[in-house]
């Protein structure tokens, strides 16, 4: 569109402490040794072992998970944490829409990642869980007992 412009962020580099403007395009350093974030914008990696996709065949089901989540650092910094639930359970209801089923363990703000299994709602591995509030108000996904 005709006068319309962006700002342009600056650049964090992340990783090896080792990485210095002298090697930093060396050939040797690998990808994932590394990687790049505009500052003040949140970074959403979704980072996939021996470039497998995040998609189970046999089960039908998109798997993937954040180590890291600007709303629950941010929740931490500030002493939020109580209000961190508003803001992650939501995602069961917003892929409920989808007429999906999220089958989810734990989030940045209850574990040490943020982990996802979407599965369509007519899905048989959606009968298997059953969701119940654990002690911090965070919705979790629970096997049900057979």
């Amino acid at each position: 569109p005709t006068n319309s412009y962006c700002i342009i962020s600056e650049l964090e580099i992340y990783g090896d402490d080792e990485l210095d403007d002298n090697n930093l395009n060396s050939k040797e350093i690998k990808e994932e040794e590394y990687y790049y974030q505009p500052t003040n914008i949140p970074l959403v990696v979704i980072r996939t072992e021996d470039s497998v996709e995040p998609y189970d065949k046999e089960n039908h089901a998109a798997r993937y998970h954040f180590a890291q989540c600007p709303n629950a650092e941010f929740a931490k910094k500030h002493n939020l944490l109580h209000v961190l639930p508003l803001m992650c359970n939501c995602d069961f209801f917003g892929i409920e829409q989808l007429h999906g089923t999220l089958i989810r363990c734990g989030t940045c703000g209850n574990s040490d990642i943020c982990d996802y299994c979407v599965v369509g709602d007519k899905n048989p591995l959606a009968d298997r869980y059953e969701i119940k509030t654990d002690d911090s108000g965070f919705l979790v996904s629970v096997e049900k007992e057979r």
